[in-house]
C-alpha cells in the first residue's frame, strides 16, 4: 500500500507507509522539562501537537500554550546540518534520545 504526497512540487511521487519510528531526536518543552515528575519520561510527559503552518512545520506545547520550535521549510537545510541532536538539558537529564 502506498499512500499519495499531497505537495504540489511532487505531486506525481508515492511514498511507501513507514512502519519504523526514524526520530533521531525529541523535541522538549522547557518549561515540561522544568515540571518533569521524579521518575518520568520526557516523551511521555510532553503533551505536543504539531501542525502545517504556511511555509512550515509548528511544534506547540498544549500544557503551557507555547511554541516549541517552528520549522521553516526554506530554512530546513540549515537547520538539519546545524543541529547537534541532543539539547543541554538531555545532556543535564543523563538522556540520550538519538537512534545509535
Amino acid at each position: 500500500m502506498t499512500r499519495r504526497l499531497r505537495n504540489r512540487n511532487d505531486a506525481n511521487r508515492t511514498a511507501a507507509p513507514r512502519t519504523e519510528r526514524e526520530q533521531a531526536t525529541y523535541l522538549h518543552c522547557k518549561m515540561c522539562l522544568d515540571e518533569l515528575p521524579p521518575g518520568a519520561s520526557p516523551a511521555l510527559w510532553a503533551r505536543l501537537s504539531v501542525g502545517v503552518i504556511r511555509g512550515g512545520v509548528q511544534i506547540w506545547c498544549e500544557r503551557h500554550d507555547a511554541e516549541v520550535v517552528l520549522i521553516d521549510f526554506a530554512q530546513l537545510e540549515s537547520w538539519k546540518d546545524g543541529y547537534a541532536g541532543e539539547c543541554e538539558e538531555c545532556r543535564r537529564l543523563g538522556l540520550n534520545h538519538r537512534n545509535n
